[in-house]
């Protein structure tokens, strides 16, 4: 969100108060997939969906509502990696997609069964 201040230029939307945000997100194959997840920060009413590598990769698609019920907003796609993020107006395309990563640590989680085999 400070990212995106700064790039808007809208000192509103930087360091929100994200207490009651519930961000509900799946991990498979090192890729974090995030839920459409809505906020309301200044009279905004951003949204944000897509999916994290964790490896720091991004392909976010976010969309900041316009006060005062949101019903017009402007389209952002965040790319890029945690650290050097880019931020450009416009939706996410098909090339903006992250690949899976296969984890072939051999390391378990306690209870999930790797596929064709047993956990010993």
């Amino acid at each position: 969100m400070n990212t995106i201040a700064k790039d808007t230029e809208n000192k509103k939307l930087a360091y929100p108060e994200l207490a009651g945000v519930q961000i509900k997100s799946s991990i498979a194959n090192n890729l974090m997939t995030i839920e459409r997840t809505r906020m309301r920060i200044a009279g905004f009413r951003p949204r944000f969906e897509r999916q994290v590598r964790l490896d720091g990769d991004m392909s976010i698609s976010f969309r900041l509502g316009l006060p005062f019920l949101g019903l017009f907003g402007i389209p952002i796609k965040i790319t890029g990696n945690s650290e050097n993020p880019i931020i450009e107006v416009g939706k996410i395309t098909e090339g903006d997609s992250l690949e899976e990563v296969e984890d072939d640590s051999g390391v378990q989680s306690e209870g999930i069964e790797k596929p064709g085999g047993s956990n010993k």
